[in-house]
């Protein structure tokens, strides 16, 4: 797992990580390891549960993702819905627990939230879990001399 993390979110730091083998080999396809920006407070120490945490994310990502096959198949039977019309996804996420004396790379943390890292060529990210749309934070950054502020 990398030290240094690649996306910070409102609620997750992002780092990029790969499973390996014995002889230390890639075993697995790009990956991304999550931590919740304030998971700390969740430490045993401090009385909680991080895997527990990361837990409730991925079951409320998986009874999104069987809502979102639903209404795929809702929106596949209206008329003038054919193969370019976007669909909804959810990527399927796992817990890691990490027991071998690595997770003190991670913030001393010993649970993290693992899924598949997309490839930015080919998805889009349409917000920026602060409240803003991608759109808007891009424009922000772009318009000279204006308030650079953006509305939800």
């Amino acid at each position: 797992m990398r030290k240094a993390y690649f996306e910070k979110g409102a609620e997750r730091l992002v780092r990029k990580f790969r499973e390996v083998d014995a002889a230390g080999n890639f075993v697995s396809p790009l990956l991304v390891a999550k931590e919740g920006c304030f998971q700390r407070d969740l430490e045993p120490g401090n009385g909680g549960d991080v895997a527990g945490f990361h837990k409730t994310f991925c079951d409320t990502q998986t009874r999104a993702s069987t809502l979102a096959e639903q209404f795929n198949k809702l929106l596949a039977a209206l008329p003038g819905v054919g193969a370019i019309t976007p669909r909804v996804f959810f990527l399927k996420c796992s817990v890691y627990v990490l027991e071998d004396g690595v997770h003190s790379l991670f913030r001393d943390a010993a649970a993290i939230l693992v899924e598949k890292q997309l490839n930015i060529s080919r998805y889009q990210k349409w917000n920026d879990n602060k409240g803003r749309r991608a759109l808007d934070a891009h424009a922000a950054k772009n318009i000279a001399g204006r308030d650079h502020r953006v509305g939800r």
